[in-house]
């Protein structure tokens, strides 16, 4: 590679099609995923995974009924553009690009903390891939909705910038 900006870029894409790719096959096989968007099926018997999908289901509806809000509206908020697009699971996509941003986001802090190591961006691309990608376990957490999700690419940045306003060891 002929300047370190090109490997940077090769080395987060080829992470991000891994990711993408993983993701979907993990989503694809995982034995509790649900066959419909209704309680009881897979995942959404599960008290907490069926009330985001409730919540969902009613704000594409327009349904603004408390008794269909459990919780604070974010996350069941970004389930709503695909409803009809992936009824099963309207989480599908935005989970995926919570953990695609995750995956960013963790080379941009690592960077952030370390700024002089030429390596910081690909170390923390390639841990966060190794820890919550490639562990099957830790992507299960990203797989299932869980209000979570969403949490990790809004606290990252917040992380970097903290980092910036620490004193010089």
């Amino acid at each position: 590679f002929r300047d370190a900006r090109r490997m940077d870029i090769v080395v987060f894409t080829l992470s991000a099609f891994a990711t993408v790719f993983i993701y979907l096959a993990a989503h694809r096989h995982s034995p509790i995923k649900p066959r419909l968007p209704v309680e009881g099926s897979g995942w959404w018997a599960w008290h907490d995974q069926w009330k985001y999908l409730q919540s969902t289901l009613a704000f594409s509806q327009g349904n603004l009924e408390a008794g269909n809000h459990w919780y604070l509206p974010g996350y069941s908020l970004v389930g709503v553009p695909f409803v009809h697009l992936t009824p099963a699971n309207p989480f599908l996509i935005p989970n995926l690009l919570c953990l695609l941003a995750a995956l960013w986001l963790s080379g941009a802090l690592l960077a952030a903390l370390v700024p002089n190591w030429r390596w910081a961006r690909i170390a923390g691309w390639l841990t966060f891939f190794a820890t919550n990608v490639a562990y099957s376990i830790s992507l299960n957490a990203w797989v299932i909705p869980w209000t979570t999700t969403l949490a990790v690419p809004l606290v990252l940045p917040s992380f970097s910038v903290l980092s910036r306003e620490l004193p010089a060891p």
